[in-house]
């Protein structure tokens, strides 16, 4: 599990470099953004997390490649609830 005071980093994978809403920050350098995913996440699985956001007007919409995004306060109370090992179920 993760908490940042600054927030946490996003980096552009490989993976996703290729896609075109990425293309213009790479093409200027940019591939890490600072603080976007708020200053709390808990890791599910290998690649995914459920971690804050600041841009609060993407919640309930699809704009993630896997990870869950929640308001700051959700997120905090999420990462101080679980624990390593705890069973964490996703339904529609």
């Amino acid at each position: 599990d993760i908490y940042r005071p600054d927030g946490i980093d996003w980096c552009i994978p490989e993976s996703m470099a290729e896609e075109p809403e990425y293309e213009r920050d790479l093409e200027q350098g940019q591939r890490c953004f600072e603080g976007v995913l708020g200053q709390f996440a808990v890791n599910i699985g290998e690649t995914y997390a459920i971690h804050g956001t600041q841009a609060l007007d993407s919640l309930g919409k699809k704009e993630s490649h896997g990870c869950i995004r929640t308001h700051p306060d959700a997120a905090r109370r999420i990462w101080r609830y679980l624990e390593e090992g705890d069973r964490v179920v996703i339904r529609p």
